[in-house]
């Protein structure tokens, strides 16, 4: 039997008792019931005493035994999918294994071949460049060993998440028998308890319980602090200074290519007004004829020692030996080519082929990066530098992954083709769950400290609220015709109340109990009125039941940028503390969110050592007018400036709201299209120091 014949054979029984309890009592009942006319009167339409046949009682078993039976099937699916999902981890991470030692050994090559190049750039002779040209080709062939290695070590950790969607689908088939079993078995009880409350009393208002005359809700509301999903979008390449090196060091485990906080250098331009730093959008392509790089040449002077050099057929290459720098650049004829930075530490690879798609590796340092942009729209960012363990995937047929398992991190949100999502937070003893269907019926799941709160909106209008920890104790089961029982045991009082379909129902409180007339019940529902709302609804998601921090959207850049704008050859005039909006604000709100006090102390910590004069930027994308992304951008500004002072940073401040006027990336591409990546990538604070001098 399916889910949804359970539901209906369900539906046909709680029918068939609706329909009897509109016939005669039994006659060994009549004389309590005559009893009960002279002291309260007539009995209210409804108010029959309840009463159960034999085959209905024997229907409803039946049901339980069904509902077990799929309940059980369920339960076997979802191991099923278990043992897959722990079969494709352990190959993955076999894989996984074999895949990082000859990683391991690409690596090495490539630093050995780094090394020889830049031992050979120590020499400006034209045969110490030919030196550094081999020894940049033994590093090129290593990293593409390297990066071969990488896309199977992505590829493996891609089938390993679809395992565990997988097993996710396999356990909501499972939460959907559970809910069909539970209620089943309610049910159930509520029937065979039937001819005991029979003969209870009728009780009008004026005799209730306190907590039934003055009913306030039972149900306590949930939110779910959802994650920041990183953006698949290239970092900042650009070369460090002293300064940068020190804050990128002083901000530690803040500090990550997929965490919202970037430190980067920047050139500085003067435009007629206060000196500012060059965006993204200010970049020169020196390897495009028509910006003038056929026209640059070799130029070696003090501090400087670099060649940028175009052919007539476009192709074009920069090298720059300055000091410890190696970095490479090229493009062939159809605009493909790359980029690699082995300047000290660093190792950077960069392959595009022209479209604006591609590969990045990062394996400078604790760096362990890559990340790709496809022709497809797809894409994916790893991160696994470190003690960092970032995924995010985007993928063809729109759903996505983004796992976090960072330090003491453990999260997953992912959102699926159909429009259904979840998001599983185990960090630390924490363990919750909230899984959204595509029709908006869904269960949240949490266990923190030792307690259990369940609330689920599941089909044809079922829904059940259950939490139980050392201050409360309560259970609400809502079944598709609109009848309910609430059971709360919170404290030293034992509290039953169950309202029929017809409004009719009884209760117990205090060793006390009585029947309910239907007349006089409607009140009642304010007891559990977010659940009765949210099943009316069809949804989990209700402002008084289950609510969420702002649902995070899988954001890819539709372009890597030419390769020809990553080299500069300016010096960097100011290091910047780059945030990502989303990690501070929710949306156009100006209030910190949670968490972003943490990023305040240790920005403001950073800079207290430093102990210099900054400047906070505020900027926005180009949706809404310009006049209120002005305004929004200074309140930005402003309250991050107030919280590093607050936290002793310095006095010495100056607050700027730029709103849209200079985008980190442009709002359009180049076919005048909307770059949609743009709507979070140009939200941002910026920290500016400058460099001394």
């Amino acid at each position: 039997m399916s889910i949804r014949g359970f539901w209906l054979l369900l539906l046909l029984a709680l029918v068939s008792f609706a329909c009897s309890s509109e016939q005669l009592a039994e006659p060994s009942l009549e004389t309590d019931q005559v009893a009960e006319q002279d002291e309260t009167g007539s009995p209210e339409p409804g108010d029959a005493p309840v009463a159960f046949t034999a085959v209905e009682i024997e229907a409803l078993q039946q049901a339980v035994i069904s509902a077990q039976e799929e309940f059980d099937l369920a339960g076997v699916a979802a191991d099923d999918a278990a043992d897959a999902a722990r079969i494709a981890g352990r190959e993955s991470e076999s894989f996984r294994r074999s895949v990082s030692e000859g990683a391991a050994a690409a690596s090495d090559t490539l630093q050995e071949a780094s090394a020889a190049a830049r031992v050979a750039t120590d020499q400006v002779t034209a045969s110490a460049r030919n030196d550094a040209t081999v020894a940049a080709q033994l590093a090129t062939e290593a990293s593409d060993v390297l990066n071969g290695s990488r896309q199977d070590l992505l590829e493996a950790n891609v089938a390993e998440l679809e395992a565990a969607l997988a097993e996710s689908d396999a356990m909501q088939e499972l939460r959907d028998a559970e809910l069909a079993l539970y209620l089943a078995e309610v049910a159930l009880d509520e029937a065979e308890d039937a001819e005991s409350r029979s003969a209870d009393p009728l009780v009008g208002p004026a005799d209730w319980p306190t907590w039934m005359a003055e009913p306030e809700s039972v149900i306590a509301m949930v939110t779910v602090d959802l994650p920041r999903v990183p953006i698949i979008a290239p970092p900042d390449l650009s070369p460090p200074t002293e300064l940068s090196n020190e804050i990128e060091t002083e901000l530690g485990s803040l500090f990550t290519p997929s965490s919202g906080v970037d430190v980067l250098t920047a050139r500085c331009v003067a435009d007629g007004g206060p000196l500012r730093y060059a965006t993204a959008a200010d970049a020169t392509d020196l390897l495009d004829v028509a910006q003038g790089g056929a026209s640059l040449a070799s130029i070696v002077g003090p501090g400087r020692d670099f060649v940028v050099s175009v052919n007539s057929t476009g192709a074009g290459s920069f090298v720059d030996f300055t000091g410890s720098t190696f970095v490479q650049a090229s493009r062939n004829a159809d605009d493909s080519g790359a980029y690699q930075d082995f300047t000290d530490g660093r190792f950077i690879r960069f392959f595009s082929n022209g479209a604006g798609f591609g590969t990045l590796i990062d394996r400078g340092g604790d760096n362990n990066y890559l990340l790709s942009l496809n022709e497809d729209g797809t894409g994916s960012l790893e991160d696994l530098g470190g003690s960092t363990s970032v995924v995010v995937l985007v993928r063809s047929d729109g759903s996505a992954t983004y796992r976090d398992l960072t330090d003491s991190l453990s999260f997953e949100y992912a959102v699926n083709a159909d429009g259904s999502w979840f998001f599983h937070d185990r960090t630390g003893r924490r363990s919750e769950e909230l899984n959204i269907n595509a029709d908006g019926t869904g269960i949240y799941e949490a266990l923190p400290g030792g307690g259990v709160t369940t609330i689920e909106i599941g089909s044809l209008g079922a829904a059940r609220y259950r939490v139980q920890s050392d201050e409360r104790d309560v259970e609400v089961a809502l079944f598709a015709d609109g009848s309910w029982t609430l059971d709360d045991r919170s404290g030293d009082e034992d509290r039953k109340l169950a309202i029929a379909s017809d409004g009719s129902g009884w209760f117990e409180s205090d060793g006390e109990s009585g029947r309910l007339s239907s007349a006089d019940t409607a009140p009642l529902t304010a007891l559990v009125e977010p659940l009765l709302a949210g099943a009316e609804a069809g949804t989990l998601l209700q402002p008084d039941l289950v609510t969420t921090t702002s649902q995070p959207e899988f954001a890819i850049a539709e372009r890597f940028p030419p390769v020809g704008t990553l080299p500069n050859l300016a010096r960097p005039c100011a290091t910047v503390v780059r945030f990502d909006a989303s990690i501070l604000f929710d949306g156009d709100n100006d209030d910190l969110r949670p968490g972003a006090d943490r990023v305040l102390d240790e920005v403001a910590a950073a800079l207290r050592r430093n102990d210099q004069v900054f400047e906070v930027h505020g900027h926005t994308n180009a949706i809404g007018s310009e006049q209120s992304n002005l305004g929004l951008s200074e309140r930005w500004a402003q309250v991050v400036a107030e919280g590093l002072i607050e936290r002793g940073a310095t006095i010495e401040t100056v607050v700027l709201g730029l709103g849209e006027s200079q985008p980190a990336v442009p709002n359009e591409l180049a076919d005048g299209s909307d770059n949609r990546s743009a709507e979070r990538l140009n939200n941002r604070v910026e920290i500016v120091l400058f460099e001394a001098g």
